[in-house]
C-alpha cells in the first residue's frame, strides 16, 4: 500500500526529483510530494489526488479536479524585415507547443500593416487563436481553447465527418460540375486544417505532461503517437479533396470525367470504411477497406492508360493521383487503427478496445 504525503524541497524542474521512500507505522510506505508542484497544482493539506499504476509499474499522480490552473506558458516572437516570411510559421510553432499566450513584436522599421497581415493569417489558421491586446510595437495573442473542452475523439469526429461530406459533395458533381458545390469543398478543407492544428496542439500537450491524457479522451500514452498519425491522414484525405474539387473546375466539360468517377466512389469509399473501423473497432471494416482499396487500385490502373492514350486534360492526371492518394492514406488509417488496439491489448487489459459510439 502506497500513500503519497505533502512536503518536499522548495525548488523544481520539469526533470527527474528524487524521494526517499519512508515507513510509517511499520507498514505504510509513503512519499513526499516536491512542494513547489503540491503548490503550482493547488494542493492543501487535506486534498486528494489520484494514483494510477502504469503498465510499467511507474506511478502516475493526477490533482484533483478543479485544482488551481498552471500559470501561462508565454512567448515572445520578434518580427523583423528579415525573418518576416517565417513569421506565420514561428507563431503555429508556437500555438504547437502549447503555449497560450504569443508576443509578437516588431520593431520601427517593420510596417505595422505587415505584422497586421502575420497574425491575421495565422489567427485564420488556428482554431482559438485570438488577438485580445495591441500595444506599440507588440501585438498579443492569446490561445482561448481550454482542452478539455474537446476531447481527441470530437476533434477527430469533426475531422473525420467533414472531409466524408467534402468528398459526397465531390461525387455528387463530379461529371455535372457544380462550380458553387465544388469551392465550398476548398473551403472546408481549411475547417479540417484548424482541427488538425488543434489535435496535434493536444497531444503535443499531453506528451509534455502538460494536461492529463484522460481528461481529453486517451487512455493510454502509446495512443498519443497513433492518433497523430490518424489525424494527419484525415488533414492529407481532406487537402487531395479540396485539390480534386480545384481540378474539377478547371476540367469541367471533359468527356474522360465519367472514367474517373468510379475510381473515385471506390477510393471514397475506403475511406468511408477505414473511418468506421475507427468507430468500431471491428477488423470487418478494415478488411472491407482492404478489398476495395485492391478494387480501386486496379480501377486507377485502367483509367491511367486510357488517360495516356486520350487527349484530355492535364487536370484529370491531377484528380487521378489524388484519388491514388487519398486511397493510400485511408489504408494508413486503417493500419493504425490496428496498430493501436494491439498496443492497447498487449499494455493492459483494463484498457482493451472497447467500441465507440459512431456519430450519427
Amino acid at each position: 500500500m502506497v500513500y503519497i504525503a505533502y512536503g518536499g524541497v522548495s525548488t523544481m524542474s520539469r526533470g527527474v526529483t528524487k524521494r526517499r521512500v519512508q515507513v510509517v507505522g511499520g507498514s505504510t510506505y509513503t512519499v513526499s510530494l516536491p512542494k513547489e508542484w503540491a503548490r503550482n497544482v493547488g494542493l492543501e493539506p487535506g486534498s486528494e489526488v489520484s494514483i494510477e499504476v502504469l503498465p510499467d509499474y511507474s506511478l502516475r499522480i493526477i490533482p484533483p479536479r478543479g485544482s488551481k490552473p498552471r500559470g501561462e506558458r508565454c512567448i515572445e516572437i520578434v518580427v523583423t524585415s528579415e525573418n518576416r516570411d517565417l513569421a506565420v510559421l514561428e507563431i503555429l510553432s508556437a500555438y504547437l507547443a502549447g503555449y497560450n499566450v504569443i508576443r509578437v513584436k516588431y520593431g520601427d522599421d517593420v510596417d505595422p500593416g505587415v505584422v497586421h497581415r502575420i497574425v491575421s493569417i495565422a489567427k485564420s489558421k488556428a482554431l482559438g487563436l485570438d488577438m485580445l491586446e495591441e500595444r506599440a510595437n507588440e501585438v498579443v495573442l492569446y490561445s482561448v481553447i481550454d482542452p478539455a473542452s474537446f476531447t481527441i475523439d470530437r476533434i477527430l469526429e469533426k475531422m473525420m465527418y467533414t472531409t466524408r461530406f467534402m468528398l459526397e459533395d465531390i461525387g455528387k458533381n463530379f461529371v455535372q460540375v457544380d462550380e458553387n458545390a465544388l469551392r465550398y469543398v476548398v473551403e472546408r478543407d481549411d475547417v479540417v486544417d484548424k482541427l488538425f492544428l488543434l489535435a496535434m496542439r493536444q497531444l503535443n500537450q499531453v506528451l509534455a505532461g502538460e494536461i492529463d491524457p484522460s481528461s481529453i479522451g486517451i487512455d493510454i500514452l502509446p495512443q498519443a503517437m497513433y492518433l497523430v498519425l490518424i489525424a494527419k491522414n484525415v488533414e492529407r484525405i481532406a487537402d487531395h479533396a479540396a485539390l480534386i474539387a480545384l481540378n474539377l473546375i478547371k476540367a469541367k466539360g471533359s468527356e474522360m470525367l465519367n472514367e474517373l468517377l468510379k475510381p473515385f466512389t471506390t477510393s471514397k469509399d475506403v475511406y468511408i470504411e477505414a473511418v468506421k473501423s475507427y468507430w468500431s473497432n471491428d477488423v470487418r471494416h478494415a478488411a472491407k477497406a482492404v478489398k476495395l482499396a485492391h478494387e480501386a487500385k486496379v480501377l486507377e490502373h485502367e483509367v491511367g492508360k486510357k488517360l495516356a492514350n486520350t487527349p484530355s486534360p492535364p487536370e484529370l492526371h491531377l484528380v487521378l493521383d489524388s484519388i491514388s492518394r487519398i486511397r493510400a492514406y485511408s489504408i494508413d488509417i486503417v493500419e493504425s487503427v490496428m496498430n493501436m488496439h494491439k498496443v492497447r491489448e498487449a499494455l493492459s487489459t483494463k484498457v482493451a478496445p472497447q467500441a465507440k459510439e459512431e456519430p450519427a
